[in-house]
């Protein structure tokens, strides 16, 4: 899934739940105005709710810091491979749209959900040689050999 389609989810996702906050609300103020009686069954919406945010919090998506050495396995898979690329991975719960062999003995790998618009986001692992940002690149050490880099069109 890509950067634009989880924005697009977030946004109905954000909306649905407003609604439905909205009617919970008003319900709630009847029934509680006209009964002038208060139920555990009013708190169980909000319960759900904040339930679910909790547990999205607990389970963080996951992180290039965590994929690392699976990233570092296949950036040295790429660098011995024949085949100068590979495309639509899955590394450490990270999609990749593509890896693929730079000069110099580097790996770009490119996030899928780094696409939006002309900008493309990713990681490369140089160990060579330290990249450097210029025109419309720019590259930022993450640790040593492992840069993050974006491009703009």
């Amino acid at each position: 899934m890509t950067g634009p389609d989880k924005l697009l989810y977030f946004a109905i996702g954000s909306l649905a739940l407003s609604i439905a906050g909205l009617v919970w609300a008003v319900r709630t103020l009847y029934f509680v105005g006209r009964d002038r009686k208060w139920s555990l069954w009013v708190a169980a919406a909000p319960f759900v709710v904040i339930s679910g945010v909790a547990i999205a919090l607990a389970f963080p998506p996951s992180s290039f810091d965590e994929a690392r050495p699976e990233f570092e396995k296949v950036a040295q898979e790429i660098l011995k491979d024949p085949d100068r690329s590979r495309s639509d991975l899955t590394i450490g719960g990270l999609d990749i749209s593509l890896v693929i062999r730079g000069g110099n003995g580097s790996v770009f790998f490119y996030d899928a959900d780094g696409y939006v618009g002309t900008f493309v986001s990713g990681w490369i692992f140089s160990p060579n040689v330290v990249p450097e940002s210029g025109g419309t690149w720019t590259f930022e050490m993450i640790s040593e050999d492992w840069y993050k880099f974006s491009y703009q069109w």
